[in-house]
């Protein structure tokens, strides 16, 4: 009983449906994780940006989030939207 036997303790050896299984899970976790560290920090500073760019000054500074590289980037487009405040008040003035 050698020949087919080994097929039965190890079911995912030579069942591809199983390793689609696995692929498909692992590409959901990937994709899961992008959407959070990258994909709706980016959306939300968009959406300040916009708000921004209409002269909007009550709009919320952005609040971080995601991975240190969108931290980073948060935390320039804050200081810069703090200056454009700035230079628009001594325009005003």
């Amino acid at each position: 009983m050698m020949g087919g036997s080994a097929s039965n303790h190890f079911p995912c050896t030579h069942n591809p449906p199983c390793r689609c299984g696995i692929a498909d899970t692992l590409l959901l976790v990937v994709n899961t994780v992008v959407y959070f560290v990258v994909v709706r920090p980016v959306r939300r500073m968009a959406q300040i940006a916009d708000q921004v760019s209409v002269g909007d000054t009550t709009a919320p500074p952005f609040p971080g989030g995601g991975g240190a590289e969108m931290a980073a980037l948060g935390h320039s487009f804050n200081r810069m939207r703090i200056s454009l405040e700035k230079a628009v008040r001594l325009l005003e003035s």
